[in-house]
């Protein structure tokens, strides 16, 4: 069984996310629009390059509290040419600390778009394997030119606050 939502990023550019899930794993594919995507700005070039310039490019970040305490949370950061970056929060700290995930990341750029399909794998830390009826934070944002921050749920601290996150339910 697979369910799907699908619900559109308030944005100047718009976007389109799908969520899915197996046993195995939590499936996300998004789909950035874009009128030039000859123009994508990607200053991430390697894997968990965590650079001061990342976050000024053309990517799309999931954040997920996955026990839904409104506290911990991780993030993942993939941009348009499919370089994954990943780290966690816990306790509340002020600070991420890098963490490694299970988990896969491709990006397309066509001729008006842009997408990235994630896979997160259940079954490790911060991330159990959920089962019908589980309840966790989640928000996703995208970053347009380093410019323009649009988020699925918004919040006041740049996506980082799970306690304004929204929910992710898997039935």
């Amino acid at each position: 069984y697979v369910g799907i939502h699908s619900a559109p990023l308030p944005s100047a550019v718009a976007s389109d996310l799908r969520l899915g899930y197996t046993d195995e794993g939590l499936y996300i594919g998004f789909v950035a629009y874009d009128e030039h995507p000859d123009s994508l700005v990607t200053r991430v070039h390697a894997y968990d390059d965590w650079s001061y310039e990342s976050w000024r490019e053309d990517r799309v970040e999931f954040f997920f509290d996955a026990d839904f305490d409104r506290w911990d949370l991780f993030q993942v950061a993939v941009n348009s040419q499919g370089y994954l970056v990943d780290a966690r929060r816990e306790g509340g700290a002020k600070r991420f600390e890098e963490f490694d995930f299970d988990g896969r990341a491709v990006a397309h750029v066509g001729v008006d778009r842009w997408s990235v399909e994630y896979m997160l794998e259940f079954g490790q830390p911060m991330a159990p394997r959920p089962t019908p009826g589980t309840v966790w934070g989640f928000n996703v944002s995208r970053s347009f030119r380093g410019m323009e921050f649009s988020q699925w749920v918004r919040t006041y601290r740049g996506g980082t606050n799970p306690a304004e996150f929204g929910v992710l339910r898997f039935d």
